[in-house]
């Protein structure tokens, strides 16, 4: 449309250029309408397909706090200052997600 509009430019008169920005704008709108559609529908998507998994996660998670005596167990993206390798459990907990997906 804008290499249509440029070439259009030398041969008419204003008001049809303005029409062809018109639609040009348009059309530029409605894609970004359909990109966030699409996105919105993928970001539900995964949050569909993800519940399960955090579910069972938080499962273990708990069954593992419970039976190993932990007063607290942290997610390790919050911050720590220091924390013993003892303590942990993602080794674990991901070995035990796999034993309970085979």
């Amino acid at each position: 449309l804008q290499e249509k509009k440029a070439k259009t430019e030398l041969f008419v008169e204003r008001a049809q250029t303005a029409d062809l920005d018109n639609e040009i704008r348009l059309k530029q709108q409605e894609y970004q309408r359909e990109v966030q559609i699409g996105q919105q529908a993928l970001l539900e998507k995964e949050q569909e397909l993800m519940e399960p998994i955090y579910n069972s996660l938080q499962e273990l998670i708990i069954k593992v706090g419970e039976s190993e005596d932990f007063d607290i167990i942290l997610e390790k993206r919050l911050i720590t200052l220091y924390v013993k390798k003892d303590y942990d459990l993602t080794q674990q907990l991901i070995g035990l997600m796999n034993e309970g997906s085979e």
